[in-house]
């Protein structure tokens, strides 16, 4: 699985599995939006980088695509989506999510589609050309006689070649609408005259590439000569082409019937990428259909049995080592403990599983060792040390001793096992090897730390170091570093005299994280890093400071296995959940996953090592080495779109006759729904594929939200019962490597109050109180009046009263006084 330049080729793959229609991908698209369309055999599929949106014929539905054998894709320079079928062609509305026929073509297989510069859109179906005029809406079909056409293809400059299936070139005259004829097949041997031209590629105005049914030409159009350009290769006349692309200037991908072939049109070199049954990496199918390179430069390839696999600089950053079983010179082994370089530069690897790898570093190839191969093979296959010394090379293992390798002859000459007198190993449990700058060869185990004794060929106990050894160090000065597990860190200085010890103290933030310390490394800077069960510490000696790293300075965990600086001055972290790259002067940390490649998150013990500026680490599915100098960071900017709605938790169809949606929710710009269809979920994506699971996500909803809130790498925005009004949702994107695209996507969304609480309502609400005000006040005044008319009448009669009783007064009294004086005289009288 390895390329032009020899390095090898990474793949991730889609399928059913991932959400796919259908495995066998014939084309494969990029839209003007940024999101990649694949045409299977079992239906049409839009994917996001996360999920795919399904197109299939339904035969109820005059809207739906009318085939689900999807032959070719085309975006016209309008945005329309051409799709060739095995039953014509179909137009995709994007906004209204429907497919409408293109009837100037009968119901025939379409092979291929493609747009000249004025417009015209040019295609084969069938086996016949056809040039369809945009502007006038008019058909011209091209017939060639006996010759049937297979493939077009556009020039740099515009030029339309055609490829045909007796082997034939034919180039476009526009000024003269014709065609000039480029045979070329006499220009090769009686038993490769094969015509069919399955594919092709003008790389310039005289050379084109074209691909055969059984072989690759390089055609100069100017002289009429062709030649294979893969003849060197034993696999050159096993080539049936389905796909040319250019990955690159200077490279071509070429998918074919018996797997992918690079070809470099500067060097004339090529290579063979084949299926690997074990290989997770590989690509999935040798049937490579259709080869596509997107924006951001990476390439997909449409296979036939395998779905689409995806390629990226981005994903092959670090070279992976990891057992195959159908190998039998390859990688052996998952869980690596152990890395190490002997003096010509080959690469020994330790592993808890499969004994020990020996990678030679001219060839490249790998040689094993295991236990039980007869005399001189080593004594286990749990590996828990290794160290060179000259032309040794000392193994350790888990409760079975150490060994010592003659590299010479890479046989195991020697075996210390533990034993009761005080000369022997206390221990067969190996955890650590070192050798010191004087020679001397150091064993930490189980139950403490021994120094080798090469007169005697016995070990003596270092004391006071009795507890189970991590790791030891000497540093530039000398001064010698023991790791322990469980009692922090021990230095000594045999020519100062300086000596003591750095562990953890319980609320004291300039002390050692954790006295579990699994390693040791010096930087160049003369700090130290001790990896801990609980994170990582730096120690500046000069200053006697400690910083102290974990996940809430963005490690990946807090488990540390080891550190190692690169050439750059960057601190690398290996840890039980990703490994990080750590900035030491910014503070900043960048963490790695499977998404950009690791072959696993879950890193080993004591398993790192650099060579020639390379870094290699072990993990519990093999191992990685990468160069940070050969890392390029994308600066992709994605666009970044809302792709799927759902509220009260159904999805939202557009074509459904309740949908709230008059647009596809891509395009939708405004939405209204009532007050009880306020629980929303909206999907997002970022349109970047290198890793889209390590895409982030920024959104707030003016109108609620304060502040923007940070997603992280999820893509579902969820509001619960939004109340009543006016909103606008906001929302950013990034790619992988946090390159955010400042433009924001908005959607306006207006949630309509129920009827009660509406405006209309409350204006009835307040004319219905106002009529009862009125009333009552009518009333009131009503009441009043009739109450001052009863009063007035009463007064009035009242007053007749007093008149009346006045008047009766008035004569009682005039009668009383007429009366008194006649009595007066009556008496006399009498």
């Amino acid at each position: 699985m390895y390329g032009v330049q020899g390095q090898p080729y990474y793949f991730r793959s889609y399928g059913i599995r991932e959400g796919m229609s259908g495995n066998g991908v014939m084309s494969i698209l990029q839209d003007s939006k940024g999101f990649m369309w694949f045409g299977t055999r079992n239906g049409l599929n839009r994917f996001d980088g996360s999920s795919f949106m399904i197109f299939r014929n339904n035969p109820f539905d005059s809207l739906s695509i009318g085939s689900n054998s999807i032959g070719c894709l085309y975006e016209d320079k309008s945005g329309r989506l051409w799709v060739g079928t095995h039953k014509g062609i179909y137009i995709y509305d994007a906004r209204r999510e429907t497919f409408t026929p293109f009837k100037k073509l009968p119901q025939i297989v379409i092979r291929s589609i493609q747009q000249d510069n004025k417009n015209n859109i040019w295609i084969i179906a069938g086996f016949e050309l056809y040039r369809y005029n945009t502007n006038k809406g008019e058909l011209e079909r091209y017939a060639f006689g006996d010759e049937l056409s297979t493939s077009i293809r556009f020039s740099p400059k515009g030029d339309l070649w055609v490829g045909t299936n007796t082997g034939t070139l034919k180039k476009y005259n526009a000024a003269s609408n014709s065609f000039t004829r480029y045979p070329f097949m006499h220009s090769l041997p009686e038993h490769k005259k094969t015509g069919n031209i399955r594919d092709l590629f003008p790389i310039t105005d005289t050379t084109v590439l074209v691909g055969l049914m059984n072989q690759v030409l390089l055609v100069n159009t100017k002289t009429l000569q062709a030649e294979n350009v893969f003849r060197q290769y034993d696999w050159s006349n096993d080539i049936k082409v389905r796909s040319i692309i250019p990955q690159s200037d200077s490279v071509c991908w070429i998918g074919s019937e018996t797997g992918l072939y690079l070809f470099n049109l500067k060097s004339g070199k090529g290579s063979r990428i084949q299926k690997e049954p074990d290989n997770p990496y590989s690509i999935t199918d040798n049937v490579v259909v259709s080869v596509y390179k997107d924006i951001e430069g990476s390439t997909w390839l449409g296979t036939f049995y395998g779905g689409v696999n995806y390629y990226s600089d981005q994903y092959n950053k670090f070279q992976k080592y990891f057992h195959q079983s159908g190998k039998r010179d390859g990688f052996k082994g998952s869980v690596v403990h152990e890395i190490t370089s002997d003096t010509r530069g080959n690469l020994w690897v330790g592993t808890e599983d499969a004994g020990l790898n020996k990678i030679d570093a001219k060839t490249g190839k790998i040689r094993h060792f295991e236990a039980g191969r007869g005399s001189g093979s080593i004594s286990h296959n749990k590996i828990h040390g290794l160290v060179v010394a000259g032309s040794e090379l000392w193994i350790g293992t888990l409760d079975h001793g150490l060994d010592v390798m003659d590299l010479r002859s890479e046989k195991v000459v020697r075996h210390y096992n533990a034993g009761n007198d005080s000369n022997s190993l206390k221990s067969d449990f190996i955890v650590s090897l070192y050798q010191r700058r004087n020679g001397e060869i150091l064993v930490g185990t189980a139950n403490g730390l021994f120094r080798y004794n090469r007169k005697t060929n016995n070990f003596s106990q270092v004391s006071p170091f009795t507890m189970q050894i991590q790791a030891m160090h000497e540093d530039r000065e000398g001064t010698f570093w023991v790791c322990s597990y469980g009692q922090g860190v021990y230095y000594y200085n045999a020519v100062t005299g300086k000596k003591g010890r750095i562990r953890h103290i319980t609320g004291n933030t300039n002390s050692l994280i954790n006295d579990y310390v699994n390693n040791i490394f010096e930087d160049s800077k003369s700090n130290f890093w001790f990896c801990t069960e609980e994170g990582l510490s730096k120690y500046n000696p000069q200053r006697g400071e400690i910083t102290n790293y974990t996940t809430l300075n963005g490690l990946p965990d807090n488990q540390v296995f080891r550190v190692l600086e690169d050439d750059l001055g960057f601190i690398w972290v290996s840890t039980a959940h990703g490994l990080a790259q750590l900035d030491p002067v910014r503070q900043n940390v960048r963490k790695y996953g499977t998404a950009d490649g690791l072959i696993s998150e879950q890193f080993n013990y004591n398993s790192a090592f650099k060579k020639d500026g390379s870094l290699f680490f072990g993990t519990v599915k093999g191992m990685i080495s990468f160069n940070p100098k050969e890392f390029v960071q994308s600066s992709f900017v994605p666009p970044v779109y809302i792709t799927d709605i759902q509220i009260n938790n159904r999805d939202v169809n557009l074509r459904d006759a309740q949908s709230p949606l008059k647009t596809s929710i891509t395009y939708t710009e405004q939405l209204e729904l009532p007050y009880n269809q306020s629980d929303i979920s909206l999907g997002v994506a970022a349109l970047s594929y290198a890793a889209p699971e390590k895409n982030e996500y920024q959104y707030m909803l003016e109108g609620l939200d304060k502040e923007w809130i940070a997603m992280k790498n999820n893509r579902k925005i969820f509001y619960t019962k939004l109340p009543p009004g006016r909103y606008t949702l906001k929302v950013k994107g990034s790619n992988s490597n946090e390159h955010w695209n400042q433009k924001e996507t908005k959607l306006a969304i207006r949630i309509t109050p129920p009827w009660w609480s509406s405006p209309w309502a409350f204006a009835f609400y307040g004319l219905t109180i106002l009529a009862i005000i009125v009333t009552i006040v009518r009333y009131y005044h009503m009441a009043m009046k009739e109450k001052s008319k009863r009063r007035m009448a009463s007064f009035e009669m009242e007053k007749e009263r007093e008149i009346y009783h006045a008047k009766v007064e008035f004569f009682t009294h005039v009668t009383h006084e007429i009366r008194t004086p006649l009595t007066l005289i009556k008496l006399p009288v009498e």
